[in-house]
C-alpha cells in the first residue's frame, strides 16, 4: 500500500524488531513511533487501525476508529471478533485491498461496528461505576 504513496502507514509493533527497520527503510511514508508513544495519542491521527485480533482493535471500536483485522493464526480460540468477518483477511494481499478500498471511498464503516460494540457492550452510555452498583445489588438483594 505505502509503495504506491496514497497511504502514510503507521506502525506500532511490540519492541522494535529487525523486520520494522527493514521496512522503515524501504518504505519512506512509513512511520514507526517512539516505543513511549501511547496507543491512545495515536488513535486521534488515524483513518483507520489493522491489527491481528487482539486488545488493539477492541480499544479502537471504543475510540471510534474504523478497524481491520488480519486473521492470523494464534493460540487464541476466540471468536470475539467473528461479527467483524467482512473487517477481517487471513490474506495480507486481500486485506490490504478491503482498506485501500475503504480509504478511498466515502463510505464510513462505523455502523457497521457499532453493531459489535452494542452486542457486547449493550450499555454503553453507563459508566463503569454505575454498572457495578448495578451488579452489587442484583447480587445483594
Amino acid at each position: 500500500m505505502s509503495k504506491k504513496g496514497d497511504v502514510n502507514l503507521i506502525i506500532k509493533p511490540r519492541g522494535i524488531p529487525k523486520e520494522t527497520k527493514i521496512l522503515k527503510k524501504r518504505y519512506p511514508n512509513l512511520y514507526v513511533p517512539p516505543h513511549d508513544l501511547y496507543l491512545y495519542d495515536l488513535l486521534r491521527h488515524v483513518d483507520a487501525v489493522v491489527s491481528y485480533p487482539s486488545t488493539v482493535v477492541l480499544e479502537a471500536l471504543l475510540a471510534g476508529e474504523t478497524v481491520f483485522i488480519w486473521g492470523i493464526k494464534t493460540e487464541s480460540t476466540t471468536e470475539y471478533f467473528g461479527a467483524m468477518d467482512h473487517f477481517l483477511d487471513h490474506n495480507p494481499l486481500a486485506l490490504t485491498n478491503k482498506v485501500r478500498s475503504y480509504l478511498k471511498s466515502t463510505h464510513s464503516a462505523q455502523s457497521d461496528q457499532s453493531e459489535l460494540l452494542q452486542a457486547y457492550y449493550p450499555e454503553l452510555g453507563q459508566s463503569s461505576t454505575g454498572r457495578l452498583i448495578q451488579l452489587i445489588n442484583t447480587l445483594t438483594t
